[in-house]
């Protein structure tokens, strides 16, 4: 094998961060709000809905009020949610991967109430929270 000399070269390679990376979301149910924070009106979930790629969501025939509209939060890298500035549980959350033009994405999930009176299936949207500046 001959040997060929080849001019020395350098990569430079940059670092994008990625903005769909953040692992911490505030959730908003669409039941008692518009699913981005604003809350309308305490509302029974007595319907099922179609919400973006998640197929039905099937109505629990609870009252879903103001707390639930205001948000909740998810910490996906710690699994810690929080509901009511209290820890708590929640179940099957789903966030879509597609992100709309508000910065939102569809969710769905399950949460149990601090206050103990069962679980509430919810809807609405995921928004990524951006509090680590050196997080991509």
């Amino acid at each position: 094998m001959k040997k060929t000399w080849q001019a020395p070269r350098i990569l430079v390679q940059e670092f994008e961060t990625n903005e769909y990376v953040a692992a911490c979301y505030s959730l908003y149910c669409a039941v008692a709000g518009d699913g981005k924070g604003t809350y309308n009106k305490d509302t029974k979930f007595n319907y099922n809905v179609s919400w973006g790629n998640f197929g039905t969501i099937y109505g629990d025939w609870k009252d879903h009020g103001k707390p639930c509209a205001l948000g909740t939060s998810y910490n996906k890298d710690k699994g810690e949610f929080y509901e009511y500035g209290k820890l708590s549980k929640a179940s099957d959350i789903r966030i879509d991967k597609d992100v709309l033009s508000d910065g939102t994405q569809y969710a769905t999930w399950i949460s149990h109430d601090v206050n103990g009176s069962g679980d509430y299936t919810h809807y609405g949207f995921a928004k990524a929270v951006d509090n680590r500046p050196n997080h991509s």
